[in-house]
């Protein structure tokens, strides 16, 4: 994702972010996402802003430790994931989490059900439906708005 990511201003976003790990005072949080991420700095930025609304955002950077992390934490309520990935894309993540879960019957964590989100800067419809038809819930393009990503996210976690 570009720097343009957020439509909020980063400076104050990472100036309360800092203010609040120096201070040792930390949000609220209600709910633990995790996003596979494929920059470092626009994850920071991100996750800074949703620690701030009170969402704890885990920063994976490869489909590989979202695997394992997804596996073995069974607090995880929605995966954020970038479209494209150092070791392969969202929607390879997306098959094997649900052929995997659909094989061992798993239920705890529900990882079958777990809400799936795809960001990315491509904004072509037909690409959206595609991913919607494939059983992903929600499609988010840049720059990211942080209210309505809220709103999408409460919609499948509460």
């Amino acid at each position: 994702m570009k720097n343009s990511i957020l439509k909020c201003s980063k400076k104050d976003i990472l100036v309360e972010y800092a203010y609040r790990q120096l201070s040792g005072e930390k949000a609220p949080t209600f709910h633990t996402l995790l996003f596979v991420h494929a920059e470092d700095t626009s994850a920071g930025v991100l996750r800074a802003a949703m620690l701030q609304k009170g969402f704890d955002l885990i920063l994976v950077p490869s489909i590989a430790d979202a695997k394992r992390r997804i596996f073995e934490d069974k607090e995880t309520d929605l995966i954020l994931c970038d479209l494209e990935l150092p070791d392969g894309t969202a929607m390879e993540l997306f098959h094997t989490l649900r052929r995997v879960a659909g094989m061992f019957q798993m239920k705890n964590p529900p990882v079958r059900f777990l809400p799936f989100f795809i960001l990315t800067e491509n904004s072509d419809l037909f690409t959206e439906y595609e991913y919607r038809h494939e059983g992903v819930n929600d499609y988010i393009t840049s720059p990211v708005n942080i209210p309505e990503l809220i709103r999408r996210v409460l919609f499948f976690v509460e």
